[in-house]
Formats: C-alpha cells, sequence, structure tokens
C-alpha cells in the first residue's frame, strides 16, 4: 500500500500490516493535496534483480518536481 506522505506498507492477507514498512522516504517527500508518494511499479525480473521504482514530488529551492526512482 503505497501512502502518499512517503511509505510503503506491506498489507497481510488478514488485513494487517507489518511493523516495518517496505519503504519510507518521507523525509524525501512533499506531500499534501495531490503532492506526494505517487505509485510504485516492480521491474518485470524483480524476483531476481530486486528493482521497483518509485514517483514522487519534491521540493527544491521552493520549486516543486517529481522524481522517479530506483530502488532494491
Amino acid at each position: 500500500m503505497v501512502e502518499q506522505a512517503g511509505r510503503i506498507q506491506i498489507v497481510n492477507p488478514d488485513g494487517t500490516t507489518n511493523a516495518n514498512p517496505f519503504l519510507d522516504i518521507s523525509s524525501q517527500v512533499t506531500s499534501g493535496g495531490e503532492r506526494g508518494l505517487l505509485s510504485v511499479a516492480f521491474h518485470p525480473d524483480y524476483a531476481t534483480n530486486g528493482f521497483f521504482y518509485v514517483n514522487y514530488t519534491f521540493t527544491e529551492s521552493s520549486d516543486l518536481f517529481t522524481k522517479i526512482a530506483r530502488y532494491s
């Protein structure tokens, strides 16, 4: 589950979430309104290489940008 504030949570079959998020980049994300962590996509070969991509907004020098970043 992607959270606007910058976290990705794993939702278990019983509806609970893990204690630790799958990813937490909340310190890098500018959120609010239509801003924040917008999406996650897994590489087609994720099972082998572990790559996934996130799209989020951030502020730099009072300008708003969007970024696509790869994680593993």
